[in-house]
C-alpha cells in the first residue's frame, strides 16, 4: 500500500534504487558532488536552456572516477532519475488530495489534507542527506541555498509547487522544508460547497460578489485555504473581465485566456528586479478592468489599495487574524512612514477601496463582512456590516 493510502502503517525498510527508498553512499557522493561544484549546469539543465544529455556527461565523468564499472549503468540511472524527481516525496507529491508537505527536521514528515494534518512514515537518512536535497531542488528551480543565502522560496510551475527551504545558520535545528502544492484542476465553488468550505448562504455570498464588481480581500492565517477560494472565484469570474493577476510564486493558476499573469523577477542586483509593488504599479497602465495579487506581503499592498482607490476591481490574499484587523495590517505592510501619510488618510482611502473581506480559519469561511464607507472626517477607526457568519 503506498504511503498515502494510510498515514500510519510502519516505515518500510528501504533499500538503493527503489522508488521512495535510500540512495546508497556512491550514489550520494556523486549528487553531493553536483549540488557543490556544479549548481548552475543543474538551474540551466532544468530550465531548459541547456541539453540534458550535458549533465549525463558530466555525471558519467564522476562515475567513472569511482571505478565501480560493474554498476555504472544503473548508477548513472539512478542518479538522473534522483536528480530530475522527487525523489522520496515524489508520490506524496503526486496524490492531488495532498495541499502542503512539511518537513521539520530530516526523520519528521507532515502533509496536510484539508485543513488537517498527517505525519508520514518516511524518512530521510540524516540531516546531510536532507540538506543536499533541499539544495537540489532549490538549485533545479532557480534559486540557491548555501551559508550566505540560508533562506529559499522558488516555484515548480511544471508540478504547480511553491518551495520554501532552510538551512543554517538561519535553521538552527538542522534543514527544514515546505511545500505548498496547488491542484492541476481547480476546485470551483460548488465543489468547495459540498467540501464543507461553505455553507449555502456561505456560498450565495460569494458567488454574487464574483459576479459583480465588488472589490475584496480574503484573509486569515497561511494554509486557511485563502487561494483556493480565490482560484475558485477567478474561475466564476472567467473572461467577463479582464484582470492583472501578479504573484511572487505562480499560484492561482487562472482557467480564463483573458487574465494576464505576472510573476516578479529575482536578482542579486537591484536594478534588476521586478517586485509586487512594480506589477501592480505598471498595471495602471494597461486599460485593465482590475488587479489581483495573490498575496499581499509588503509594500505592494498600497500599491493594491491605491489600485482600488481608482474604481479598479481589486481581489487579493492577506495574513491576517481577522476582519476588523485586516486595515490595521494593510497599513503596517504599506510603510506609511515613508510615504508620509497619515493613520486616519490611510484608513480612509483603505476602507474606500474595499467592498467585502472574507475571513477564513481551518479551511471554512467563517465570516463575510461589508466594509461601512466613512464620512468626512470620520475617525481613524474602520467599520464593518456583518453579513455572514458560520454556524458551529
Amino acid at each position: 500500500m503506498g504511503v498515502l493510502k494510510s498515514f500510519h502503517e510502519p516505515l518500510i525498510e528501504q533499500s538503493a534504487g527503489e522508488p521512495g527508498r535510500r540512495l546508497d553512499r556512491e550514489i550520494v557522493s556523486v549528487i553531493e558532488e553536483l549540488v557543490e561544484y556544479h549548481s548552475d549546469l543543474l538551474a540551466d539543465v532544468e530550465g531548459k536552456r541547456v541539453e540534458r544529455r550535458v549533465l549525463e556527461t558530466e555525471v558519467i565523468r564522476i562515475v567513472d572516477r569511482l571505478g565501480n564499472l560493474a554498476r555504472r549503468d544503473k548508477m548513472i540511472k539512478q542518479i538522473m532519475d534522483h536528480m530530475f524527481g522527487y525523489g522520496i516525496l515524489q508520490s506524496v507529491l503526486e496524490d492531488e488530495s495532498v495541499s502542503d508537505l512539511i518537513v521539520t527536521r530530516y526523520d519528521h514528515l507532515y502533509v496536510k489534507r484539508s485543513g488537517e494534518v498527517f505525519r508520514l512514515p518516511l524518512k530521510f537518512e540524516s540531516n546531510r542527506d536532507f540538506e543536499n536535497y533541499c539544495k537540489l531542488i532549490v538549485i533545479r528551480n532557480g534559486g540557491l541555498l548555501n551559508e550566505t543565502d540560508s533562506h529559499a522560496r522558488v516555484s515548480d510551475d511544471a508540478l504547480r509547487l511553491r518551495i520554501n527551504a532552510t538551512i543554517a545558520p538561519r535553521s538552527q535545528g538542522g534543514p527544514s522544508l515546505s511545500i505548498r502544492k496547488h491542484r492541476f484542476v481547480s476546485y470551483d465553488l460548488e465543489i468547495l460547497k459540498s467540501m464543507g468550505m461553505m455553507d449555502p448562504e456561505a456560498h450565495a455570498l460569494i458567488v454574487d460578489m464574483a459576479l459583480s464588481e465588488k472589490r475584496f480581500v480574503i484573509v486569515g492565517k497561511g494554509g486557511s485555504g485563502k487561494t483556493t477560494l480565490l482560484r475558485a472565484i477567478l474561475n466564476i469570474i472567467g473572461e467577463s473581465q479582464r484582470l492583472l493577476i501578479c504573484e511572487s510564486e505562480t499560484e492561482l493558476f487562472p482557467d480564463s485566456p483573458s487574465f494576464v499573469v505576472q510573476r516578479i523577477v529575482r536578482h542579486r542586483q537591484p536594478d534588476f528586479r521586478v517586485t509586487l509593488e512594480h506589477l501592480v504599479r505598471d498595471g495602471l497602465t494597461m486599460s485593465l478592468d482590475g488587479y489581483v495579487v495573490g498575496e499581499l506581503t509588503g509594500p505592494e499592498a498600497w500599491e493594491f489599495i491605491k489600485a482600488g482607490y481608482t474604481d479598479h476591481r481589486i481581489m487579493g490574499t492577506l495574513h491576517s487574524g481577522g476582519i476588523e484587523e485586516t486595515p490595521i495590517r494593510i497599513m503596517m505592510l504599506s510603510d506609511l512612514s515613508q510615504k508620509g501619510i497619515s493613520e486616519k488618510t490611510a484608513m480612509q482611502i483603505i476602507t474606500s477601496s474595499l467592498d467585502r473581506v472574507i475571513y477564513m480559519k481551518n479551511f471554512k469561511v467563517e465570516r463575510i463582512a461589508e466594509v461601512v464607507r466613512p464620512m468626512s472626517g470620520a475617525t481613524e477607526h474602520s467599520s464593518f456590516n456583518m453579513l455572514y457568519e458560520r454556524r458551529f
